[in-house]
């Protein structure tokens, strides 16, 4: 008689959960923005008026903008660290201005890059004050740019290390980092977390609750 009511029990939890899945399946799965690291680390910025021209996606970096195609931002400078943005082939590519609309400054972690900021493809670097490059230390600089892999714009940001002075070797870029769903902003050191998607966990509650309603009419 206990087998026979547990057989109906089943049977009744996997009719109701049968009823709801075709109403989840129907909902279109969430693509879930994920930062990806560029493979352009630790790139040496010479003290040059050429500095190093840096493609993003490809990772290719050079001293010559046609070394390095579709470049996306250029740090350059010999008496001190100034930034381009790619101005012909990327009209849209941009740092991130900072404190004012007028100047690149170094931001600190966790500032949110996204379109509510000012882009600047050429401007000065801050002085002093907030935003100033830090000597002996890591900065972080935030961008956009034309991604070629989908034609979309991205948001992203970088770690510079400087050493005595901005216009001291060593200086290089640590780390590039960019947001993998397109006009999607993000946070200034974020490095991403493994979170399943929206209805792959859905999906997993359901079962999770089917099964604990199984134990109760079990014991019973």
């Amino acid at each position: 008689m206990k087998s026979t009511t547990t057989r109906k029990s089943i049977t009744l939890i996997a009719g109701q959960i049968a009823g709801i899945l075709p109403a989840a399946a129907l909902v279109a799965p969430t693509v879930v923005a994920a930062p990806i690291k560029s493979t352009a680390t630790n790139v040496s910025i010479p003290l040059t008026t050429a500095g190093v021209y840096i493609n993003v996606v490809t990772g290719v970096s050079a001293t010559s903008p046609a070394s390095a195609p579709g470049w996306d931002f250029n740090p350059w400078s010999a008496s001190t660290l100034r930034v381009f943005a790619n101005n012909a082939a990327s009209p849209n590519d941009g740092v991130m201005a900072f404190p004012t609309t007028t100047l690149v400054g170094n931001l600190s972690a966790g500032t949110f890059v996204d379109s509510s900021a000012s882009f600047l493809r050429a401007g000065a670097n801050v002085a002093s004050g907030p935003g100033v490059f830090q000597a002996n230390s890591l900065n972080y600089i935030g961008f956009r740019f034309l991604n070629e892999t989908d034609s979309q714009l991205h948001y992203g940001w970088a770690s510079i290390a400087l050493s005595a002075t901005q216009a001291s070797l060593p200086r290089s870029i640590v780390e590039i980092w960019y947001e993998s769903v397109a006009n999607t902003g993000i946070a200034v050191g974020d490095t991403g977390t493994s979170v399943p998607e929206p209805s792959s966990a859905a999906l997993l509650a359901l079962g999770a609750v089917g099964l604990a309603a199984l134990r109760r009419r079990n014991r019973k």
